[in-house]
């Protein structure tokens, strides 16, 4: 089967031209569109990219930029969705939003978070993400077309997102890649990556890709869910108060995955004592009953 690749990112995964007035690349430059091809046909890469997209600060009257509150409309678009290469950040590093890299980090790590439990419930198992480091603004943004909008603390602050993205991808189980030691954003701007960048991206991307899946149909797809996974995937179903039944079927799927083990068995103890939505007391009842 194909697997399904989705691109959440900004501007330089939609493929704004620096100093192009807001045009794009063409789809033979765009990385996204190099990528497909190298790739061939047993991948789709599904291109989300949108120009001024944060990771969760919320511009002003274009709030559907808002990186966080777009996602879920975004995964359940495209679902099923095997792989996500997320890359944002660069625009909550404008002076508006007062964010400092850490802030920035931390709405990145809930995205990660959001993105495999919305997909485990919603599809019934959680897609590999790669989380790349945007590329670092450079010194000319100061003067660019952009001189405005970004001020020498956001250059600053870009330039420590790849080491606390490191970090992230490290605590979620994530793929990483900084883009900085390969790529450089256009002296026009100081912000958006040159034609060459997009290249030398989508063929590391090519290899990475191509790397994760060797290993993983090398290890006879043994992809195990971890009990945590189903632990959060009660407690977003305990939100709904519309619940019925068939909602819980994703997560009987993921319960039937894993090693039933005293952790499991006390984990879900507790979920049980502590919700009082009586469907989830008997579905909880139920599993437990397994042991």
């Amino acid at each position: 089967m194909r697997k399904r690749i989705l691109c959440y990112g900004d501007s330089n995964t939609y493929g704004y031209i620096a100093g192009g007035m807001g045009r794009r690349y063409s789809s033979f430059i765009r990385w996204t569109c190099q990528l497909q091809t190298l790739l061939g046909d047993d991948y789709i890469i599904i291109d989300e990219g949108c120009s001024g997209r944060t990771a969760e600060a919320d511009p002003p009257d274009e709030h559907f930029k808002n990186g966080t509150a777009y996602l879920d409309t975004s995964l359940h678009t495209h679902r099923p969705v095997d792989f996500v290469i997320l890359m944002l950040g660069t625009n909550d590093l404008k002076t508006a939003y007062h964010k400092s890299a850490e802030m920035i980090a931390s709405s990145i790590e809930r995205m990660i978070i959001e993105i495999h439990d919305y997909l485990l419930l919603k599809q019934g198992f959680a897609p590999q993400v790669l989380l790349m480091s945007p590329a670092s603004l450079s010194m000319s943004v100061l003067s660019g077309d952009f001189s405005d909008t970004f001020g020498y603390d956001s250059v600053m602050n870009s330039k420590k997102l790849a080491k606390l993205y490191a970090k992230i991808a490290e605590k979620t189980g994530s793929l990483f890649l900084d883009i900085d030691p390969f790529t450089e954003v256009s002296s026009a701007d100081g912000v958006h990556l040159t034609e060459e960048s997009h290249t030398a991206l989508a063929h590391k991307l090519n290899r990475m890709i191509r790397e994760y899946y060797s290993a993983y149909e090398s290890m006879g797809n043994d992809d195990k869910a971890e009990p945590e996974e189903l632990i959060r995937m009660i407690r977003r179903l305990n939100e709904n108060a519309d619940l019925k039944k068939d909602d819980l079927l994703p997560a009987e799927k993921l319960f039937d995955s894993l090693k039933k083990d005293d952790d499991l068995y006390l984990a879900l103890r507790k979920e049980k004592e502590e919700t009082d939505h009586i469907l989830i007391q008997s579905f909880i009842e139920t599993l437990l009953s397994e042991f």
